[in-house]
């Protein structure tokens, strides 16, 4: 063997990572991280992915981790392309709305909320004279 033969990588750049070595890396790059970052960074880094054929596709609620994940993708990126040998991995990101329900507090809302649910409730806090606040 010659010494001026260039390292072969283990994985091919024309040949994606499987879903197994991307997942591995992923864990890797959050435990070293974890000494160094904000818990906050962690927990947006340990949200599910999809991976397919070199594309990552990472689910985030719209707002702070959006924000969190766009701060520390470029790192990321650099890591796993590197450690892998695929230097056209991308990352997109699946954005989920947040639930904004209303929060029920009282004992007249959550009856409330409930009578809309199921209108026999009505019915029988009147039959049997109930009152809602106790």
């Amino acid at each position: 063997m010659e010494k001026d033969q260039p390292e072969i990588d283990d994985q091919p750049s024309g040949e994606p990572p499987t879903e197994d070595t991307i997942r591995s890396l992923w864990h890797k790059y959050i435990d070293i991280r974890r000494g160094e970052s904000a818990e906050i960074d962690i927990n947006t880094l340990e949200n599910p992915f999809d991976y397919q054929e070199g594309k990552i596709t990472l689910q985030l609620h719209q707002g702070l981790e959006e924000e969190i994940f766009k701060r520390q993708k470029n790192e990321l990126m650099q890591f796993l392309k590197k450690e892998s040998g695929y230097h056209e991995l991308t990352i997109n990101i699946d954005l989920k709305e947040l639930n904004n329900k209303k929060m029920l507090y009282t004992a007249q809302e959550k009856f409330n909320f409930l009578a809309e649910k199921y209108p026999r409730l009505l019915e029988l806090k009147q039959k049997l004279g109930l009152d809602v606040d106790f």
